[in-house]
């Protein structure tokens, strides 16, 4: 997941603030400069537009992290986070019934 949509979706992001080229926005629809649409990236002279996909990319991030916080906390309300101790010595058998690791116990 973070590879596929942090990594990449970052890189893709930032990546239009550098390469946007002024001349795309004839594949919209119109020839003429649409007003308030800032679409220069800075190879082509406009540095503020990879300004702004840093600041979108950060607020992406934080929101993120502070929805995803949330989300595990209300979880954890519902579902403990983890087993009795007891539980967790004794380990798999006592869960599922078998052991997932034989060691020691020589092809068992």
């Amino acid at each position: 997941m973070f590879s596929t949509h942090g990594v990449a979706g970052l890189t893709g992001g930032l990546l239009v603030g550098i390469l946007a080229n002024p001349q795309m926005l004839q594949y919209i629809g119109t020839d003429k400069e649409a007003p308030g649409i800032n679409v220069t990236g800075w190879l082509y002279g406009n540095a503020p537009q990879l300004l702004l996909q840093v600041e979108g990319a950060a607020f992406i991030i934080v929101y993120n992290i502070i929805a995803t916080l949330i989300i595990l906390k209300v979880i954890s309300f519902i579902v403990p986070p983890r087993m009795d101790e007891a539980t967790l010595k004794v380990g798999d058998d006592a869960v599922h019934g078998e052991t997932a690791y034989a060691i020691g116990a020589e092809g068992e």
